[in-house]
């Protein structure tokens, strides 16, 4: 499976991806994506909650505002989703619908989605290339980033320790001092092998940890780890409500915080988290990991946020991010382009779409 992502987690078999339209009364129309990485059947399944449960609600609801269509959703299905333990499924349903509503908003408004969330946004963003596969290349494969234009790079850890550090060991030779290393450990260890592993492999220059260790784990274990690692923390694409982003805040152990645009909040959760981080004085990095539609919504979000904060940008194969519409992914001195046009700047190509869907 070289080429496709690996992690503590096992390696990522297939490239899935679910993308929902959402159109009013008037015809106009905007673009959303729902996570579905794993597992391999997962864009079918929440396909079926998205047409069967909560679509029917939704058609010919009005509502007075975007804004309002996703505290609607989550109110609604709150109870449901605990009741048949799926409130991953229901939230990565609703984050896709309430991108698809904003995209819509911004293309009614006639105005790029970054300049219609924020006054004042950028056109270029930094971005880190992530996940280079298999590890045993990942020397080669991150010089070849480096030549392409890339200044950061995060590399999985969390297998074993000592090929953790021959990967980060060989990377910092590959690539030099002047470009950015981050790890992953995609939640493997405990509060005390993390502290031990972060301070092993710091020596190599870490811009941060990942998920060191469970999304979930006690916020004092949080704590305790930020005051033992000599790597700035981060995490973010599992936390999932506001009330856990605002207990993180409060315990100020995290410097970066990685919200998923198609995982929870779509783009009004996550432009609120964000704004509330940067005010905090620690950094947004908006995590992806699918199409380019989450991609370009990524990239619009951190343009209106601002705050210094990278996207991750996969550096594996996926044709779903690269011939899905027309999105330029060139990297200059670690910087891509906003997408231009009105919404996110990218409508899915109808043959490529056809080409790629399964039943």
């Amino acid at each position: 499976m070289d080429g496709l992502p690996e992690s503590s987690l096992g390696p990522m078999g297939a490239r899935n991806g679910l993308l929902v339209r959402v159109e009013d009364g008037d015809g106009a129309f905007g673009w959303g994506e729902i996570w579905c990485n794993f597992p391999p059947h997962a864009s079918q399944s929440r396909q079926q909650l998205l047409e069967a449960v909560i679509a029917p609600e939704l058609t010919g609801t009005r509502f007075a505002s975007h804004e309002q269509v996703r505290p609607h959703l989550e109110e609604r299905w709150s109870i449901m989703a605990t009741h048949v333990g799926e409130p991953g499924p229901f939230g990565h349903c609703i984050a896709g619908l309430d991108m698809a509503v904003w995209d819509l908003a911004a293309r009614r408004a006639g105005q790029p989605l970054a300049a219609f969330l924020a006054a004042r946004s950028t056109d270029r963003v930094m971005v880190y290339a992530s996940t280079p596969s298999p590890p045993k290349h990942a020397p080669e494969l991150s010089r070849a980033l480096v030549e392409a234009g890339h200044r950061a790079i995060k590399l999985k850890v969390g297998i074993d320790p000592r090929r953790d550090e021959e990967q980060v060991r060989g990377v910092r030779e590959a690539i030099g001092e002047d470009v950015s290393i981050m790890i992953d450990a995609n939640q493997r260890w405990s509060v005390d092998e993390a502290a031990e592993s972060i301070n092993r492999l710091a020596g190599y220059g870490l811009t941060f940890a990942e998920e060191p260790i469970a999304a979930q784990r006690p916020m004092e274990d949080w704590r305790r780890l930020s005051g033992l690692s000599n790597a700035p923390l981060a995490a973010g694409e599992n936390i999932c409500s506001d009330a856990d982003y605002a207990a993180h805040l409060g315990a100020r152990a995290l410097s970066y915080y990685q919200p998923d645009v198609a995982k929870w909040g779509g783009i009004g959760g996550c432009y609120s988290v964000g704004r509330k981080v940067v005010e905090a004085g620690s950094t947004y990095c908006p995590h992806y990991m699918g199409t380019a539609v989450g991609l370009a919504a990524s990239l619009h979000l951190l343009a209106a946020v601002g705050g210094g904060g990278f996207v991750e940008l996969d550096s594996n194969q996926n044709p779903l991010r690269t011939a899905l519409c027309d999105l330029d992914l060139t990297v200059s001195e670690g910087r891509v382009r906003v997408p231009v046009g009105d919404g996110i700047g990218v409508i899915p190509e109808p043959d490529v779409l056809r080409q790629y869907q399964v039943s």
